[in-house]
């Protein structure tokens, strides 16, 4: 790879993320693409996110424009190298980007109005989706079919990771929900006293409860920690089969019964099974694209002037 640096007289850049508009100069130059300071400046408030820039000391704007131009030139160095295996995107599929963009606004006008606020035209918003989809066929097909995972690997890694799953000590409960509402206390202490007398807590739950759903019969498995203090310090130290007095909420009773326990301890590998895969997969993607760009470097001519 071909680098060329031209300091211009320290970070120009900084509190540019603050400024209403900057100077369109060239940052950067890619195989005889250009990045402006404009293109920079743009891409790096949209990685802020709900950070606002004025909060940014000169470190952490330094760091965020240096990575912003780190990943618009690798941006360059894919869409350089779509154009060099003459990767070709139907116009049809762009079109449908722009109709799902379009599908958010009320009108044609508010549309524009929208594209004109992040300094877009329509003609610029085609080429960022088409930008947009030629870089992730790339990715798709130079590093994503580059990784394989094989089930031995999602199982050592368990094996080795295995305290980073744990699971907490859990109830399995059946409930009796009763909104909040003028005279309810009646039918509330009505439905205790059923209980009372032995009733099943299923049948009273499917047909008085204001709150609905399978686990009505089924019962749900609910986290330590996962409920409202006054209902969790009751409902964790009853044994099983045994069913709560009336707990009141801000918005309404409950009624609890216990149908099972669980102790803390390592959740199954069936239960994790799809985070392990996702994350040897990032794992493995990560050193798959770093390789995939650091070979597209080695024929690149990159120029940067800051």
């Amino acid at each position: 790879m071909k680098i060329h640096l031209m300091l211009l007289g320290g970070m120009f850049l900084f509190n540019s993320l603050c400024f209403a508009t900057v100077l369109n100069r060239v940052v950067a130059v890619v195989n005889g693409e250009v990045i402006t300071e404009v293109d920079l400046i743009r891409f790096a408030r949209k990685s802020l996110g709900n950070i606002n820039p004025s909060e940014l000391d000169e470190e952490a704007e330094d760091k965020i424009l240096k990575k912003s131009l780190q990943d618009l030139i690798e941006d360059m160095l894919i869409l350089s190298f779509a154009k060099k295996v003459r990767l070709k995107i139907d116009e049809s599929e762009i079109e449908k980007r722009i109709d799902v963009v379009k599908g958010g606004f009320a009108t044609e006008i508010e549309f524009l109005n929208a594209l004109e606020k992040d300094g877009l035209s329509y003609e610029g918003l085609y080429q960022k989706i088409q930008d947009d989809i030629l870089k992730k066929r790339i990715v798709s097909i130079f590093v994503n079919r580059n990784i394989e995972i094989h089930p031995r690997e999602a199982r050592e890694y368990f094996n080795t990771h295995s305290l980073d799953f744990p699971n907490p000590e859990r109830i399995k409960v059946r409930k009796i929900y009763i909104r909040r509402e003028e005279g309810v206390e009646k039918k509330v202490r009505q439905i205790r006293g059923l209980l009372n007398k032995n009733v099943a807590f299923e049948d009273l739950a499917i047909n008085h409860s204001d709150a609905q759903g399978a686990y009505l019969a089924e019962g749900e498995w609910i986290e330590k920690g996962k409920l409202k203090e006054n209902i969790e310090s009751e409902v964790f130290i009853l044994a099983v089969g045994k069913i709560s007095s009336v707990i009141e909420t801000d918005n309404g009773y409950y009624i609890f019964q216990v149908l099972d326990k669980a102790s803390p301890g390592i959740k199954d590998f069936e239960e994790v099974r799809g985070i392990i895969y996702n994350k040897i997969y990032q794992e493995k993607f990560e050193i798959e694209f770093r390789k995939f760009i650091e070979d597209l470097k080695e024929d690149a001519y990159v120029e940067v002037k800051i």
